[in-house]
């Protein structure tokens, strides 16, 4: 049998806590890959309110093995962050598989005790973890026990924002700032640089990441809003803050790589995990991190500077396109495919 006609005769079966409607890269594979399908958690119909994200991870899992039983072929799974995979492994593990990928391999918070002991054993099959940051490699594979050549780096690819093509008028008028983001943010050492001046900032996060903050009168909060509005706030501004609560944070490539698709400068923490995207003085400005006066200076800095500005666009839209392209996941994935003799 040939890899294309393995990659053909294959059943891949995604596995993730996505929308249902969501498809990952099926557009891209349906001619080789004809037997793709999607399990999420957000389609199991669970009967235990109090548990209902155990219980709906539950039955995803025993969903995807018995999808993946049920033919003889190759198989293929393919979990979407690191729950899926969890999962899988405690209660699917003894099925097999041709190749099993976790994708968007990722923690904000890192998991301790018996939780940690559980996945590092849930994680032991697992052929491949993509991973968004190449100092993400080393760290996780020490801290699962997984051998370092199994963790994979790859940078974080979407398509640019749909508001990249149209010309919808800004949501917030006039010139201002944005923070997008929730994830291991640090909106009070941000809120502390602007407070009293006349820096116009508006933040787009969740309510929790904003908890114990002191309101100020130049900055506006907006919370739950649709993705496309959280887009058209990007698009707008004169530069995004992105402010990371730790050195070491594994956060921040969506909002990063969406602000370079747009053209919006960055400043941000100096971060090992975007190491691989913000370069100071290249891509964006960097700050140290927790550092109110520092990161006030930067803001007042580029925005007086509209040369600057322009640079630092220019050369995040250029990074992104060349490295940060859906285009570069698909390709990504054809070669991991090809090197299992599962695709041509």
């Amino acid at each position: 049998m040939t890899p294309a006609d393995r990659g053909a005769g294959l059943r891949l079966v995604n596995l993730s806590e996505l929308d249902p409607a969501w498809q990952w890269l099926k557009p891209a594979f349906e001619s080789r890959i004809p037997d793709w399908h999607h399990v999420s958690t957000q389609s199991m119909r669970c009967v235990l309110p109090v548990a209902r994200a155990h219980e709906a991870r539950l039955r995803a899992a025993l969903e995807a093995r018995r999808l993946l039983r049920a033919r003889s072929g190759p198989r293929v799974l393919v979990s979407h962050g690191p729950r899926p995979a969890e999962y899988w492994g405690l209660l699917a593990s003894g099925t097999r598989l041709d190749f099993h990928d976790v994708s968007s391999f990722n923690f904000t918070d890192m998991p301790t005790g018996a939780t940690r002991f559980a996945m590092s054993r849930a994680f032991r099959h697992v052929d491949r973890f993509v991973v968004s940051s190449s100092w993400e490699r080393e760290f996780y594979a020490d801290w699962f026990s997984i051998p370092v050549e199994r963790m994979v780096f790859q940078h974080w690819g979407v398509r640019p924002p749909d508001v990249a093509g149209r010309d919808d008028p800004p949501l917030v008028a006039g010139d201002y700032v944005c923070a997008i983001g929730s994830q291991a943010r640090d909106y009070a050492t941000l809120v502390e640089a602007v407070r009293g001046s006349s820096t116009r900032l508006v933040i787009v996060a969740s309510p929790h990441s904003m908890q114990g903050i002191a309101p100020a009168p130049n900055v506006e909060v907006r919370t739950n809003i649709p993705l496309d509005d959280a887009m058209n706030i990007l698009k707008h501004s004169r530069a995004m803050v992105l402010p990371m609560n730790s050195a070491t944070a594994r956060c921040g490539h969506v909002t990063a790589v969406s602000a370079m698709h747009l053209g919006v400068p960055i400043i941000s923490t100096d971060c090992r995990g975007l190491d691989d995207y913000l370069v100071d003085g290249r891509t964006a400005r960097l700050v140290p991190q927790g550092d109110p006066a520092a990161l006030a200076g930067a803001i007042a800095a580029l925005l007086a500077d509209a040369g600057r500005r322009d640079e630092l666009a220019r050369a995040g839209r250029a990074f992104a396109q060349a490295h940060c392209m859906e285009s570069n996941v698909v390709e990504g994935f054809r070669r991991a495919l090809e090197q299992r003799g599962l695709a041509a």
